[in-house]
């Protein structure tokens, strides 16, 4: 069982550095989007009706496709002043708890977004600017990097239940010292 996990721990993983290039590149466009913005609207005295929607798109895309591989190289915001006063055990404990949470929370996450995605394929919602982007498709990046969330964090909370359990036989199988 633990190597099957491991073994999609490393797929996810591979998917993940994958995905995170797809931020990437959501960066780049959004950097080189605002730059020309910019100089269009100072610099020949244009202002572009259509950038700030596309950069909101480029950013959501930046932050969904990149929270998978941030949880799994564990560049999340954490406060480790409490966690560095536990032990081992309890850090391990309370590590459990927050992958629990943070599956419930990712599972609410996918339910939320593909109600709302479907709500907008039903209605032919657009967005209300020149453009008339169909949201189903700015809102595919949110589904996409909430369900590579919720697997990772299910990955990483069976991953450590294992590692507890394993421990936990391994602790009671060492031989008391009789004094």
């Amino acid at each position: 069982m633990a190597h099957a996990i491991k073994r999609l721990e490393r797929w996810l993983d591979a998917i993940s550095d994958n995905v995170a290039i797809l931020s990437v590149i959501a960066l780049v466009i959004l950097t080189v989007l605002v730059t020309f913005s910019v100089i269009m609207r100072y610099v020949f005295n244009n202002a572009l009706t259509w950038s700030d929607e596309l950069a909101a798109y480029c950013l959501v895309a930046i932050v969904f496709f990149g929270l998978s591989h941030t949880l799994i190289k564990g560049g999340h915001i954490c406060i480790d002043v409490l966690t560095n006063l536990m032990s081992q055990t309890v850090k391990n404990w309370f590590m459990l708890l927050s992958y629990a949470v943070g599956s419930a929370f990712s599972v609410f996450l996918v339910l939320s977004v593909s109600h709302r995605i479907e709500n907008f394929w039903e209605r032919g919602t657009t967005s209300f600017t020149n453009l008339q982007t169909p949201l189903v498709i700015p809102a595919l990046p949110l589904f996409f990097g909430a369900v590579m969330l919720l697997l990772t964090m299910i990955l990483k909370l069976a991953s450590l239940a294992i590692d507890i359990a394993e421990q936990g036989k391994a602790g009671r199988r060492s031989p008391r010292r009789r004094r």
